[in-house]
C-alpha cells in the first residue's frame, strides 16, 4: 500500500489523539536498541501517532455529520407534522439544503475513513509487535550491516518491495509445510514403543510389601475423574482410583502390543512420501526462517530508500521486528 505524507494536525482533537498513543522512548525495552535502531523506533512511533490522529479526525467528522443529519431529519419531520407541510416547502429549505450538503460530503469522507483505517491498523499492529519482540529480545542487539539489495532491471521501488513480500509469502508457506509434515515411519514406531514401554512400566505389580511384610500385592491403579457418591451430610466421597487392567495386560504382553500396533501403522498410516525426520525438519525450518528474515531486511531497505525519495510505502504489521528496526542478535548465525 502506498500512502502520501501524513496530514498536519491543527486542532485539539488531533492533539488528544496524539497523546493517546504517545510512546515512552529511551527506557525499558527500548534501551536494548543501538542508537540508529532507536531512531527508527521513534520514527515508527511518530508514524503511528500521525496515522491515529488523522484517522480520529475523520472519525470525529463522520460522527458529527451523521449526528447533525439525524437532528436535521427530526426537525423536518416535526415541522411537517406540526404545520402540515410537504417536502419542498420553503420553511424546510434551510434544513433540506444542509442535509443535501451532508449527503454530498459523506461518501468522500467515508472513503477517506476506509483508506485511513487500515493504515492505522497496520502501523499500530506493527509497533505493538515490535514492543512485544523487544520485551523478549536479548540484550545483544547490534545494527544489521548486511549487503544492500539492488533493483532488478526496470524495477521500481514499490515493485521491489512487492517482490520481497511475495518471496516472504512463499517462504512462510514453506515453513507451514515443514512444520505440518508428518513424522517418518521410523519415528512413529519409536513413539509406539516408547508409549508401550511407559504403560508397561506402570503396569508392573509392586511386590515390595509382599516380600517385606507378607502383605498383599500392590496392583497398578489409575485415577478416575469425577467418580464418587454422596452420603447425607458428608458431601462427596468414594473411590477415585480403579484397577488399571490395561496397564497390567500391556506389562504381560508388551511385545504383542508393539507388534500389533506396528502392523496397524503399516496397514493404515505408513506413508513417508512427505514425511520429515527431526533433523531434516529442523534444518529446513532454520533455512526458511533465515531466508525469510533476509527477505524482510531487503524489503525494509527498499522501503527506507523509497521514503528518502519522498514516496511512503506502508509497512506490513507482520514484518519481522528485527528487520524493521535494522538490528540483529549479536552472534546469531
Amino acid at each position: 500500500m502506498v500512502t502520501g505524507p501524513a496530514t498536519a494536525l491543527s486542532n485539539a482533537t488531533a492533539a488528544a489523539a496524539t497523546a493517546m498513543v504517545a510512546p515512552i522512548v529511551g527506557g525499558g525495552s527500548q534501551g536494548k536498541l543501538p542508537h540508529a535502531a532507536l531512531l527508527r523506533y521513534e520514527e515508527l512511533q511518530q508514524l503511528k501517532r500521525e496515522a491515529h490522529a488523522s484517522y480520529m479526525l475523520v472519525m470525529e467528522e463522520l460522527f458529527e455529520l451523521r449526528q447533525e443529519r439525524t437532528l436535521l431529519k427530526q426537525t423536518i419531520i416535526q415541522r411537517k407534522s406540526v404545520h402540515g407541510i410537504e417536502d419542498g416547502h420553503p420553511a424546510l429549505a434551510t434544513e433540506a439544503n444542509r442535509m443535501a450538503a451532508i449527503d454530498r460530503r459523506l461518501p468522500s469522507l467515508q472513503k477517506r475513513h476506509d483508506n485511513l483505517q487500515p493504515v492505522w491498523a497496520e502501523i499500530a499492529g506493527l509497533t505493538g509487535a515490535i514492543d512485544d519482540w523487544l520485551r523478549a529480545a536479548p540484550a545483544g542487539l547490534t545494527v544489521y550491516n548486511g549487503p544492500a539489495p539492488t533493483l532488478k532491471a526496470k524495477e521500481t521501488l514499490p515493485q521491489a518491495v512487492e517482490r520481497c513480500r511475495r518471496r516472504a509469502r512463499e517462504l512462510d508457506a514453506d515453513l507451514q509445510k515443514y512444520r505440518a509434515a508428518p513424522i517418518t515411519s521410523a519415528k512413529a514406531k519409536e513413539l509406539i514403543r516408547a508409549e508401550i514401554d511407559r504403560i508397561a512400566a506402570a503396569g508392573e505389580p509392586d511386590l515390595t510389601n509382599l516380600v517385606d511384610y507378607g502383605e498383599g500385592i500392590h496392583w497398578p491403579v489409575q485415577a478416575i475423574a469425577g467418580v464418587g457418591y454422596k452420603l447425607s451430610g458428608k458431601g462427596s466421597v468414594g473411590p477415585h482410583t480403579a484397577f488399571d487392567g490395561l496397564a497390567v495386560d500391556i506389562w504381560r504382553n508388551r511385545d504383542a502390543y508393539i507388534a500389533r500396533l506396528e502392523q496397524l501403522f503399516n496397514e493404515k498410516y505408513a506413508d513417508d512420501s512427505s514425511a520429515l525426520d527431526d533433523a531434516d525438519r529442523a534444518r529446513l525450518i532454520s533455512e526458511a526462517e533465515r531466508d525469510l528474515l533476509a527477505a524482510a531486511y531487503d524489503e525494509e531497505s527498499f522501503i527506507r530508500t523509497s521514503e528518502e525519495a519522498g514516496l511512503a510505502i506502508q509497512r506490513r504489521r507482520d514484518a519481522p521486528p528485527a528487520a524493521v528496526l535494522g538490528v540483529e542478535v549479536e552472534g546469531a548465525v
